[in-house]
C-alpha cells in the first residue's frame, strides 16, 4: 500500500481539527488563523435514492453531514454560517469573522431552517 500523499478527498480542511468542546461533546477548532469569508467546505449534502416513477416519490430523502457539519457546535454569537442550498444539493460552512488558532468554530442553529431543509 502506498503512502498517503494528501491529494484527493480530505474529510477536514488542513486548517481545522476536532477536539473536546466546552460547548458540547466535541467541536471543530481552528489549527491556524482563518480570515472572514473563508469557505471551509461542504457541511451537508442532500441524498435522494430510489425514485419511484409510479408514485413520483423518493424512498430515501435525507441530509448527510460531512465531518464539518457533524462537529460544528451552536453559539448565539457564532463566528461562521452555513450557506444553504448554494448548489442545489449541498450546504457550505463559511467563516463570518476572523478566527484565531485555537478558537472553536460555531454556527447559530436555526430550527426554522432545519424544518425548511428537512433536517
Amino acid at each position: 500500500m502506498g503512502e498517503f500523499t494528501g491529494r484527493g478527498y480530505r474529510p477536514l480542511p488542513a486548517t481545522v481539527h476536532i477536539k473536546d468542546s466546552p460547548i458540547d461533546g466535541q467541536g471543530l477548532f481552528a489549527k491556524a488563523d482563518i480570515p472572514a469569508n473563508t469557505e471551509l467546505g461542504e457541511s451537508h449534502s442532500f441524498l435522494m435514492q430510489n425514485f419511484d416513477e409510479e408514485t413520483r416519490t423518493w424512498e430515501r430523502k435525507e441530509w448527510v453531514r460531512t465531518a464539518l457539519g457533524a462537529f460544528v457546535n451552536h453559539s448565539s454569537t457564532p463566528n461562521a454560517r452555513v450557506d444553504h442550498f448554494r448548489n442545489g444539493v449541498s450546504c457550505f460552512l463559511v467563516i463570518e469573522k476572523d478566527i484565531s488558532a485555537g478558537d472553536e468554530i460555531t454556527v447559530k442553529y436555526d430550527e426554522a431552517i432545519f424544518d425548511q431543509l428537512g433536517l
